[in-house]
């Protein structure tokens, strides 16, 4: 029994070291596949540095060091004012589309509410203006009718008058005030 544990202990042992040097070459792989990208990007990194540095190299020629920082500062400046002039027009023309699409939301039931006030101000101008019409006729007719009952009042005041009634009595009759009566015996008086 004693030979059949040293036998597993070896086995697993066996195994575990195969198991180990799997992991490791697993793990070299992977290793091996990071550096290969880091080493793209570096390569892509070193030919933009590349470039770069020639279009300075030929900067350096024509300028001093000073005007290359300067003309470096420029570049960026230049960059940074297209990219923000780029992303500013973007979100200014977005901006300007929202704005328009809330407004318009916002002023459309505006509008249709003031079409409707404007119809409705329309309606009430013309049916005051039917009442009014209305109104004068009534009025010219009620101005008729007074005018003949003020002429028949007057009638009654100076035929009571000259059956020998006094002001006091006729205003009392016709249920008038007495200046009126007065008023109207001396205007006939004058008259004659």
């Amino acid at each position: 029994m004693n030979i059949s544990i040293d036998l597993m202990i070896n086995v697993v042992n066996i195994v575990l070291l195969v198991i180990i040097v799997m992991y490791m070459m697993v793990k070299d792989k992977d290793a091996e596949r990071r550096i290969k990208n880091m080493e793209t990007a570096m390569d892509q990194v070193l030919k933009e540095g590349h470039k770069h540095s020639q279009i300075l190299a030929e900067l350096g020629k024509n300028n001093n060091a000073l005007n290359q920082d300067k003309i470096y500062s420029q570049i960026e400046s230049q960059i940074q004012n297209n990219l923000k002039t780029t992303i500013g027009m973007e979100l200014q023309s977005e901006l300007k589309e929202y704005i328009k699409k809330e407004l318009d939301l916002a002023i459309a039931p505006l509008l249709n509410n003031l079409n409707n006030i404007e119809e409705d101000i329309k309606d009430f101008q013309f049916d005051q203006q039917d009442r009014m019409a209305t109104l004068e006729q009534k009025n010219r007719q009620a101005d008729k009718i007074s005018m003949m009952s003020q002429n028949e009042e007057e009638q009654k005041i100076l035929d009571m008058h000259a059956r020998g009634y006094d002001v006091e009595q006729i205003a009392k009759e016709l249920k008038i005030a007495s200046g009126r009566v007065e008023f109207t015996i001396k205007l006939k008086a004058r008259q004659s």
